[in-house]
């Protein structure tokens, strides 16, 4: 299974192999395919927030198409400043910054999970990113890239995540409105 796992992490993926450092690129991989074997997903069928698909009536909102939208913000900030950034960093952030969803929402209907009433995505989200062995820059970006915690971007990989994600929320939104 586990090879089907980082099939479909690749396809859905395309940036992964943007990542240079190798144990990065594999940390990111590794981590997707642990979220996957765990709460059997397909990723493809990961629902991007259910609570707020169903109040904006766009259920069939998926996370891998935000997650895309959140990496493609993120390097093009990333590129727009001259300023010392780690692009391994923030797109190894950008790729797993969401991936506890996984775990807060379970398939096939993405019914809420205890993990999502108590501990959230930017909580949780640490945990598979730790263990595959993520180191502790891309921690802080999963940490910090969401308002449900207190712990604020102190990295400028941090920030643009973070920054490119509440934009990519907001298209979201604005897509539903329309």
């Amino acid at each position: 299974m586990t090879d089907d796992h980082e099939a479909a992490v690749a396809e859905a993926f395309p940036a992964v192999d943007r990542i240079e450092d190798d144990d990065l690129r594999e940390g990111v991989v590794r981590a997707w395919t642990l979220a996957l074997e765990e709460t059997g997903w397909a990723l493809a069928e990961v629902p991007w927030f259910p609570p707020l698909q169903a109040e904006l009536g766009i259920p069939d909102e998926r996370l891998v198409g935000h997650v895309r939208a959140v990496v493609d913000a993120s390097e093009a900030l990333a590129d727009a400043f001259d300023a010392p950034v780690s692009a391994d960093l923030v797109l190894a952030g950008g790729l797993v910054h969401d991936v506890s969803k996984c775990y807060e929402f379970a398939p096939p209907d993405g019914s809420e999970t205890a993990l999502h009433a108590l501990l959230g995505h930017p909580h949780y989200g640490v945990a598979p990113a730790a263990r595959a062995g993520l180191p502790p820059a891309v921690l802080h970006v999963v940490l910090a890239h969401s308002r449900r915690t207190s712990v604020e971007p102190a990295t400028v990989e941090a920030q643009i995540v973070t920054h490119a994600d509440r934009v990519a929320v907001a298209a979201i939104r604005a897509r539903a409105e329309q």
